[in-house]
């Protein structure tokens, strides 16, 4: 249901997505209290369960798809360093992890200015091209990577 919906849940929605995890919830404390009275310690109730009650009300009260506000994105988008990164020399890896961010960010700008306005990428993919336009073009031999004391937060999947 979240993965089907874009940022903004209709009201319904957000009422059914609030539902679901309160009976998640109404669940997980009845296989609990179950387990507990037959003696066997199972079905704990978590910190992350509270967590899920916060964001269960606050799906209801704000319409927020909560696949946007979870955690999903960041270890997605640290998992896309990683594989990058395993790939690279270890002398070179914070250089050629970042050109390689930026070359993938820039292919994926590329191809959405293409689909949004076909042929547009043409007239910005050369550096006669952007002068021509008044625009400067930067290339890896004038991208002084040192000046970067971190890497953007780039979802580029």
């Amino acid at each position: 249901m979240m993965d089907s919906n874009d940022i903004l849940l209709s009201n319904d929605v957000a009422e059914k997505v609030h539902d679901l995890f309160v009976q998640h919830l109404l669940h997980w404390q009845g296989l609990w209290q179950n387990s507990y009275h037959v003696g066997i310690k199972r079905w704990k109730i978590r910190p992350k369960h509270h967590d899920l009650e916060h964001l269960a009300l606050q799906t209801k009260r704000t319409g927020v798809n909560p696949r946007f506000t979870a955690c999903f994105q960041d270890e997605s988008y640290l998992g896309q360093i990683k594989h990058v990164a395993i790939r690279c020399h270890s002398s070179t890896v914070l250089v050629r992890v970042f050109q390689r961010i930026l070359l993938n960010l820039s292919q994926r700008w590329k191809d959405t200015r293409e689909r949004l306005n076909p042929g547009s990428w043409k007239r910005w993919s050369y550096g006669h091209a952007a002068a021509a336009h008044g625009k400067t073009m930067v290339g890896w031999e004038n991208l002084d990577i040192q000046t970067y004391t971190f890497i953007p937060y780039i979802m580029f999947f």
